[in-house]
C-alpha cells in the first residue's frame, strides 16, 4: 500500500521551524525542502514491467542527490525544537547536525528524513557513520572501542561563559567539527568526531573556587550521579582524569554540575571511546599455485605453498585442471595440526594438471 503526502503543506510545516544563527542553512531551507515518503513496493509487477513504484524511489533518490544540501537543512529544522527541549541545542546545534548530515549517501539521508523520532534519526546518522551503531547511546553494556586524540582544551570557562555558580549544571558540546571557542577552548576541532563517541576520557581541572565543593559530570538527558569526579578547597587549582559518558550528536553532549561552591573549569579531551567498525576480511591464494602433473591412474600426493607472512590459512583448494570427475581424492584440507595435504588417484581417463592452493586471510592493519 502506498503512502503519500501533501508537498507543500510538508513544506510549510517544516519551513515553521527557524534557525538562528545559521542563516547560511536558513537560505538553503528556504531555496529547497525536499521531504519524501517512500512507498512499499515490489521490484516488478506481475506482468514483469518494472512497478511505477520503484520508478518513484528511484526519483525520490535523484531528487535527494541533486539538492542534498536542502533535504539535509530540512532534516535540521525539522528537529531543531526537540533538541532544544532535550538540552541538545547550542550555538553549533544547526552547522555540526548539518555537516553531518551531509556525509551521508541518498539512502541514509532519505532514512534519516524519514525517521519518526529525534532519536531514530541519530541512530541513522551513527549507522551511516560508522555502518554499526551502539546498542544504546551511552552504553557501557556495549563493546566500545578507545580512539586517543591529541589532547585538546575544548572548556575554559575563564575565557567563555563566567564561573559556574554553586549549584548550577552547565551543558557542554564535545564532537563539535567547527571550533570550541564559544565554550572558550580551540578555535577549532578537537579530535572527536560527530555523533560517535559514547564517552569521552577528560582531563577535568578546577580553578578559583569560591570555596569547597565537588563538580560531577553526566551525559546530557541522564541522570545526575552522587559520585564526584574532583573535590575542591577555596582557591585551589586542583586537576583529575576521568571518563565521562556523553550524549553524541548536535548540540550539548555532557554536564557538569559545581556542587558547595562557584568555580572556574577548564577541560581538555584525551581521546573517545565508540562503538568498533566491523573491518572486512583480506583474503588470497597462496601464491604460486603449487601444481602436479599426474598420469592416467598415478597417485596425487602435494601440498600448497605457505600463506605469506601476516596471513593465515583458513581453507585448502586441491583440484584439476577438468573437473573432480574421476579423481578419486582419499583425503585433502587443513589437519587439526596445521598440516595441509592433497591425496588421491588420477581415474580420469587420461593425464591431469592438478593445483593445490591455500585460502589465506588476514585483519587489514592487525
Amino acid at each position: 500500500m502506498e503512502r503519500t503526502c501533501d508537498a507543500s503543506s510538508g513544506r510549510r510545516a517544516i519551513l515553521s521551524h527557524r534557525l538562528k544563527g545559521s542563516s547560511w542553512i536558513s537560505m538553503a531551507l528556504a531555496a529547497s525542502v525536499l521531504f519524501f515518503t517512500i512507498p512499499a513496493a515490489f521490484a516488478q509487477k506481475p506482468d514483469g514491467q518494472p512497478n511505477p513504484a520503484v520508478r518513484a524511489q528511484a526519483q525520490v533518490q535523484q531528487q535527494i542527490q541533486q539538492d542534498k544540501a536542502g533535504y539535509a537543512a530540512a532534516i535540521v529544522a525539522r528537529w531543531h525544537d526537540v533538541a532544544r527541549a532535550s538540552g541538545k541545542w547550542d550555538s553549533n546545534y544547526a552547522t555540526d547536525l548539518f555537516g553531518a548530515l551531509m556525509k551521508l549517501g541518498p539512502e541514509n539521508l532519505q532514512a534519516a528524513g524519514e525517521a519518526t523520532s529525534y532519536e531514530a534519526m541519530t541512530e541513522v546518522l551513527m549507522a551511516g557513520s560508522l555502518a554499526q551503531a551502539p546498542q544504546s547511546l551511552g552504553d557501557f553494556a556495549a563493546d566500545l572501542v578507545y580512539t586517543p586524540v591529541t589532547p585538546c582544551r575544548i572548556v575554559d570557562t575563564r575565557n567563555a561563559g563566567g564561573i559556574i555558580a554553586a549549584s548550577a549544571t552547565r551543558n557542554f558540546d564535545v564532537d563539535n567539527t567547527t571550533s570550541f571557542a564559544s565554550q572558550g577552548g580551540f578555535a577549532g576541532p578537537c579530535g572527536v568526531p560527530f555523533n560517535v563517541a559514547s564517552a569521552v576520557a577528560m582531563n577535568i581541572t578546577v580553578t578559583q573556587p569560591t570555596g569547597g565543593g565537588f563538580l560531577t559530570a553526566w551525559a546530557v538527558g541522564s541522570a545526575q550521579p552522587v559520585a564526584s569526579i574532583i573535590n575542591f578547597v577555596a582557591g585551589e587549582t586542583i586537576a583529575n582524569s576521568t571518563v565521562v559518558p556523553v550524549l553524541p550528536g548536535g548540540g550539548n553532549d555532557f554536564s557538569i554540575f559545581a556542587g558547595g561552591s562557584a568555580a572556574h573549569v577548564v577541560i581538555d579531551v584525551l581521546g573517545y571511546f565508540a562503538a568498533p567498525v566491523a573491518t572486512a576480511l583480506q583474503c588470497q591464494l597462496s601464491s604460486p599455485l603449487t601444481t602436479q602433473v599426474v598420469a592416467n591412474g598415478g597417485t596425487i600426493n602435494f601440498n600448497p605453498n605457505a600463506c605469506p607472512a601476516g596471513f593465515t590459512a583458513v581453507s585448502l583448494t586441491c583440484h584439476g585442471q577438468d573437473s573432480f570427475a574421476g579423481t578419486n581424492w582419499s583425503s585433502f584440507g587443513i589437519t587439526t595440526t596445521g598440516s595441509a595435504h592433497c591425496q588421491g588417484t588420477n581415474n580420469s581417463g587420461g593425464s591431469q594438471t592438478y593445483n593445490a592452493a591455500f585460502t589465506c586471510c588476514r585483519i587489514p592493519g592487525r
